[in-house]
């Protein structure tokens, strides 16, 4: 019997990155860390008056290294490459709250849990230089993470709060070359 609606609607949200690299001829290795945070919200039924937030992680961080290959620019250069490292989620889950002794939720109150597991991605980006050492720089991603929480007192046989998903963080900022 689901009592939401059929279909979560994903919701923007922040994405902070910094990152420190080794920029070789044709490729840069480095480390980096990036917090962000993953919402998607959706309403209660019959009635659709509440608004649910499931905050899959907030935040959502990322300490990583990557590899890339670069491909040198008049003005800058482009690369591409993979990211590994593990993430570390607080994660909300949700209680549904009942008025009444009712069989309808009218209502709900997140609880956070921090959680553990991996995340990896291919990534793509392009770097300007503006002024001496300053550059301008954006990046898009395809990361991939998965990570779950076990309740103490869970009775079902899956795995209700494991979460495995795609998301796409796109940055853009300032780079100062040391």
């Amino acid at each position: 019997d689901n009592i939401f609606t059929t279909q979560d609607k994903p919701m923007l949200g922040y994405a902070l990155v910094a990152k420190a690299s080794l920029i070789l001829p044709e490729s840069q290795i480095g480390v980096g860390v990036e917090m962000l945070k993953i919402t998607e919200y959706n309403y209660l039924m019959p009635y659709y008056t509440v608004k649910v937030y499931n905050h899959l992680a907030n935040p959502l961080i990322t300490p990583y290294l990557f590899y890339n290959r670069r491909h040198t620019l008049s003005a800058g250069y482009l690369y591409y490459g993979l990211m590994f490292g593990p993430s570390i989620a607080n994660m909300g889950v949700n209680a549904l709250e009942y008025t009444h002794g009712g069989t309808v939720a009218t209502d709900y109150t997140t609880t956070y849990h921090s959680v553990v597991g991996y995340v990896g991605c291919i990534q793509s980006g392009i770097v300007f230089r503006l002024a001496g050492h300053l550059s301008f720089s954006a990046d898009a991603a395809m990361r991939f993470t998965d990570y779950y929480y076990r309740t103490l007192n869970n009775t079902q046989t899956d795995d209700p709060y494991r979460y495995r998903y795609f998301y796409f963080p796109i940055t853009a900022g300032l780079r100062y070359k040391i």
